[in-house]
């Protein structure tokens, strides 16, 4: 006999097959301005009485990695996941994510084996939360055929976006010449595509920051900022660069040590 979360996992299966089959070619792709996944997610989900949660990092290319963040489980291996757009309703858009996992156990071990998920969002993109119904195949013999006794779980997934900045020139130290320019360098770590970024100065050790760029695109690495002529001399400039990627999610990087303007 099935349980009722095995029937709702086998149930989301079959409509979101029959939603692909109603798609004009298919699912959408996940460019820009489709669903897609592409970020972290922390999935959690309760499994034979212990609650879980897991990092899940999903790539734009539909691959991607799970991540165990139960308490004890930090020094376990990101392990390879795959994630896909299976189709939609007039209401939600329907997504299968799996992947091999590493689980804590309760002797203070750990075990291997696969999670599949059957997950549903509304139809808001970019798509930023997730729930649906899972079944967890733990190890077992190769003649052991018991797939219909296989926990099955229900869980809930949110985005949690790492997004950092780091400034890169000018270097400690530099000066800068009013009248002249000045390259401004940077790098972000980010899982998903860049909405806007700016640029700011401050000439008092970060006490106030002014605007120097406020629209520069979400690809850009670098800018090269022609110094005013009538900007004050100053021994404590900073710059700072603020990111913002397509989920709203912001962050910025602050020069290491100040420099000179002269």
């Amino acid at each position: 006999m099935l349980n009722s979360v095995a029937v709702k996992v086998l149930l989301s299966t079959a409509i979101a097959s029959l939603m692909l089959l109603t798609m004009p070619g298919g699912a959408r792709s996940t460019q820009t301005g489709a669903p897609a996944l592409t970020g972290r997610w922390e999935l959690e989900f309760t499994l034979r009485s212990t609650h879980h949660r897991l990092q899940f990092d999903a790539q734009a290319s539909g691959e991607g990695t799970f991540w165990s963040q139960d308490s004890g489980a930090r020094q376990f291996t990101p392990t390879k996941a795959l994630w896909r757009l299976r189709g939609e309703s007039p209401a939600i858009y329907f997504f299968g994510i799996s992947g091999q996992v590493e689980l804590p156990t309760i002797d203070g071990g750990r075990e291997l084996a696969g999670l599949d998920f059957q997950a549903v969002s509304d139809l808001s993109i970019p798509v930023t939360s997730l729930t649906g119904s899972g079944q967890y195949p733990p190890p077992r013999d190769s003649d052991d055929t018991r797939g219909n006794e296989d926990p099955t779980f229900d869980f809930t997934g949110k985005r949690v976006n790492a997004l950092i900045v780091q400034l890169l020139l000018p270097n400690s130290g530099e000066r800068l010449r009013r009248g002249k320019e000045a390259r401004i360098e940077w790098e972000v770590q980010t899982a998903v595509p860049l909405a806007s970024q700016k640029v700011l100065i401050s000439l008092d050790d970060g006490d106030n920051f002014i605007v120097i760029a406020s629209s520069v695109d979400g690809d850009a690495r670098s800018l090269v900022w022609a110094v005013p002529e009538d900007l004050p001399r100053t021994k404590k400039a900073l710059f700072k660069v603020v990111a913002t990627d397509q989920f709203g999610e912001s962050a910025e990087g602050l020069s290491a040590q100040t420099f000179r303007i002269k």
